[in-house]
């Protein structure tokens, strides 16, 4: 016993880890959680503190729903267009109806009209009006700024700068932006057209061939021209050709096409074929998605059909010039009991997976209705499938919020989250409003914070290995081992393989932000 004894208090002590608070000399990390940890319950400082957070990407921001409705109206004055109230819509001044249009000069010199028409192009003032569900109003919306495109497709590369520059003043660093690509543009109005010439058939190979052949292979070499064309005018509109380059010439793009889940068979397969043929051709485009109400009964007619057609034409299409396949990003579980019959929420989210082979789902909100729910979050935790998480969205158009909405189950039970906005505009919100309202109703701390900003980065659509060994963030791959973000130098080997892999690069930018950031919470 004596030696035992002996043996304890001669024992060397066991050192703290090196971002314990508790440590002799807490690390930049540590310190920075404490101040969190302090200072959470004033609101104020909590925004100004999730602001200036570096938070890696926006992964899930539908392009024309990020615009916020006051650039809408102005834009519409330049265009010389018109309002209709009731409710209040951007139209042609030359469109027939009962109603009289009002021209945007008009509008704009009455603070009343404005008013008007900014709440019908988005969810302000929303509780003022109680027959309209938010649904209701969130999808709306969409076809009330139609206009604006429709008369001036290349109006995308404006709505382009806006959504980065905001990403940029909120240390975001990269933006995957689902595209404004479809039947509002002549990219997509061709392929619409294509398609209404082509019969369907359950022969996919078949009709596939017809359509390529039928002008879709040509519509893609047009939407990358049009992508060319919008992205020299964001370009020009942020003074990316200045010196210094502003900091949201920075922000790294890329793009997810869509197809519109309530259209025809034949449209929604043409869609999808453009969809895909632009991920294998153009390295901007990195991924296919679905969009339009889940809960539309087309939708949910044809949702595994859905699912089928774009399995095919992922296999079909082969891999880029790079050897991969083209990423698949699915809106899948946006539903909640009563919105939808019961059978249609066991499924959604377990066929994304198992039938179209998604590597990210957005929302995911049904997944404790879906069938054996417990089985489903160990598979998307084991597979690393991550999902997008919109709470504002989700609450706006669901209802579903607080201890209902998924969020505590995914970060409990391992399933990788980041967080996103899905249409910032038209929620009058930002992304870090997401992260104000994830730190507040769920009580997240930094270290968690800082773990969804990352994720955004790792799970992000970037060609490349990650700089991260594994999804714990605890060491970096072997060429940067030793590497120090807080350094004013890379080693030589450290900078090849961040010159060899965009996603590598990205994560290693978000790292140096966050030592600098960390640094001004030193004691």
């Amino acid at each position: 016993v004596a030696l035992l004894l002996t043996g304890c208090t001669s024992a060397q002590p066991v050192p703290a880890p090196a971002d314990d608070p508790a440590a002799a000399s807490p690390s930049p990390t540590a310190q920075t959680a404490r101040w969190l940890a302090a200072h959470r319950d004033q609101g104020p400082l909590l925004r100004a503190f999730l602001h200036a957070m570096p938070k890696g990407g926006d992964l899930h921001t539908h392009l024309t729903g990020a615009v916020y409705a006051e650039s809408y109206l102005q834009w519409a004055a330049e265009q010389n267009l018109c309002a209709r109230f009731p409710p209040g819509r951007i139209v042609s001044c030359s469109s027939n109806a009962a109603a009289p249009a009002v021209p945007m000069d008009s509008v704009l010199a009455s603070a009343e009209q404005t008013d008007r028409l900014i709440d019908a192009l988005s969810i302000r003032n929303l509780d003022a009006r109680p027959r309209v569900t938010g649904r209701e109003q969130f999808f709306a919306t969409f076809g009330r700024f139609r206009a604006v495109y429709a008369d001036r497709p290349a109006r995308t590369g404006d709505a382009i700068a806006e959504l980065v520059r905001r990403a940029a003043a909120q240390n975001v660093h990269h933006v995957e932006i689902i595209l404004f690509d479809d039947a509002r543009t002549a990219t997509g109005r061709a392929v619409d057209s294509i398609a209404a010439t082509v019969s369907y058939t359950d022969d996919w190979a078949l009709l596939r061939d017809r359509l390529l052949d039928a002008g879709v292979r040509d519509a893609v070499a047009r939407g990358q021209s049009f992508l060319d064309r919008v992205t020299a005018r964001a370009d020009s509109l942020l003074g990316c050709g200045d010196d210094p380059r502003p900091e949201a010439c920075r922000v790294t793009r890329r793009y997810r096409m869509h197809a519109v889940r309530v259209l025809p068979r034949t449209a929604v397969f043409a869609r999808l074929l453009y969809g895909i043929e632009r991920a294998v051709d153009d390295p901007r485009v990195e991924a296919v998605d679905m969009v339009a109400p889940e809960d539309h009964r087309v939708a949910l007619r044809n949702y595994d059909r859905h699912l089928q057609m774009l399995s095919f034409l992922r296999r079909a299409a082969g891999t880029d010039a790079d050897g991969d396949s083209v990423h698949v990003g699915l809106h899948a579980g946006e539903l909640t009991t009563g919105l939808v019959p019961p059978e249609h929420l066991r499924d959604h989210v377990w066929d994304a997976l198992t039938i179209a082979g998604a590597d990210r789902v957005g929302h995911a909100v049904d997944v404790g209705t879906e069938r054996d729910t417990r089985a489903l979050l160990r598979k998307m935790s084991r597979e690393n499938i991550a999902v997008e998480v919109c709470l504002t969205s989700n609450d706006v158009i669901l209802g579903v919020d607080g201890s209902e909405h998924p969020l505590p189950t995914f970060l409990d039970t391992g399933v990788p989250v980041v967080l996103a906005t899905d249409d910032e505009g038209v929620s009058r919100i930002d992304l870090t409003h997401e992260y104000v309202r994830a730190a507040t109703t769920y009580d997240l701390d930094y270290r968690t914070l800082k773990r969804l900003s990352r994720n955004s980065l790792h799970y992000a659509f970037l060609d490349g290995s990650s700089l991260w060994r594994s999804r714990s963030y605890e060491s970096y791959a072997e060429p940067c081992r030793d590497a120090d973000p807080a350094a004013d130098t890379v080693p030589e080997a450290c900078r090849a393989f961040l010159d060899d892999s965009a996603k590598a690069a990205a994560e290693w930018r978000l790292e140096r932000a966050f030592a600098r950031f960390e640094s001004s919470y030193t004691d």
